[in-house]
C-alpha cells in the first residue's frame, strides 16, 4: 500500500506491507529520511482494564527527533492490531514553527487512523 498525506507543505508518504507482523516506512517534509525506528509489541495494558498497551523500543540516530512520530504511528497500529509493529521514518523541515509541528503531530495521528482502518 501507498498512500500520501499533505497539509500546506507538510507531506508523508507511507509503504506497508501485510504479514504475521506489520512493517511500516514514513517518510516527510523537505528532507525525508531514517532518523528512527521504533518496534511496538503488544501487551495486556497496565492499568489492567483489558485493553491492549505496547512496549516500545526504539533506535534513533543521534540529533533526530523523529521518534514522536514513529513511536505515535508504531503504538497505534500495535494496539489496534494485537500484532508486533515496526515503524521507520524520518521527517525534516528547516525553520519549523510550534505551529507546524502541531500539524506534522496531528497528520500522523490522522495517517495512524488511515492505516488502522487499511491494515485491519
Amino acid at each position: 500500500m501507498d498512500c500520501s498525506k499533505k497539509n500546506q507543505h507538510i507531506r508523508f508518504s507511507d509503504r506497508s506491507w501485510r504479514d504475521e507482523n506489520r512493517g511500516r516506512y514514513v517518510k516527510g517534509g523537505e528532507k525525508p529520511h531514517i532518523g528512527c525506528t521504533v518496534i511496538a509489541v503488544p501487551r495486556p495494558s497496565l492499568s489492567g482494564n483489558g485493553q491492549t498497551s505496547a512496549t516500545s523500543s526504539v533506535l534513533n540516530l543521534t540529533g533526530h527527533k523523529d521518534e514522536s512520530l514513529c513511536r505515535t504511528l508504531a503504538e497505534m497500529v500495535c494496539c489496534a492490531s494485537g500484532k508486533n509493529v515496526a515503524c521507520s521514518g524520518g521527517f525534516h523541515m528547516d525553520q519549523i514553527t510550534l505551529q507546524q509541528i502541531q500539524e506534522v503531530e496531528a497528520a500522523v495521528r490522522k495517517l495512524g487512523e488511515f492505516l488502522i482502518k487499511e491494515l485491519i
